[in-house]
């Protein structure tokens, strides 16, 4: 072998001791899960981080009202909205709803504004399209409730799923 090629072992190699080289590369999907120890010490800019803060816009005992509430600043370089959701633990009445959108920067990144109706039982999320997904750093998540109409609903609560990108 001449110097400077690769020295290739074709088969399972064993090392009882300590192995180092100047560079490695990894093979895609060579380092899974389960490969990384639970105390491997790795810092939290390498990681994805999953958030879900829930929101509530108004207890189980009173009605919700027309609000604006701040939820989310993306503190990482991106992150991504995956999910937005509403629900009620006690559903509108008569003809009743709420209307809630979720801004960013004070404009929504909503199909449209999600409704939840007195067709809604209580606990049932009413989920959202969500049309701009992207945040980057700096960026401010509102849940605004825009309309009540009628019997309001109670115990009225937003629900985000917010991935944030690695660094």
């Amino acid at each position: 072998m001449a110097a400077g090629e690769p020295f290739m072992i074709p088969t399972d190699c064993f090392v009882n001791g300590r192995l180092s080289a100047r560079t490695f590369t990894a093979p895609d999907g060579s380092i899974t899960d389960n490969a990384v120890q639970s105390l491997a010490n790795i810092s939290a800019s390498k990681l994805e981080h999953q958030h879900e803060p829930p929101v509530v816009l108004s207890n189980h005992a009173t009605a919700v009202v027309v609000q604006r509430v701040p939820v989310y600043k993306c503190r990482g370089v991106t992150a991504v909205v995956h999910r937005f959701a509403i629900s009620a633990s006690v559903p509108p009445t008569g003809g009743g709803s709420v209307t809630v959108d979720l801004l960013k920067n004070g404009v929504s990144i909503l199909s449209a504004p999600v409704v939840l109706d007195d067709t809604v039982a209580a606990y049932v999320d009413v989920v959202a399209i969500i049309t701009s997904s992207d945040l980057v750093q700096g960026d401010q998540l509102d849940v605004s409730v825009t309309a009540v109409a009628a019997t309001a609903p109670k115990g009225v609560a937003a629900w985000l799923m917010i991935r944030g990108k690695a660094q």
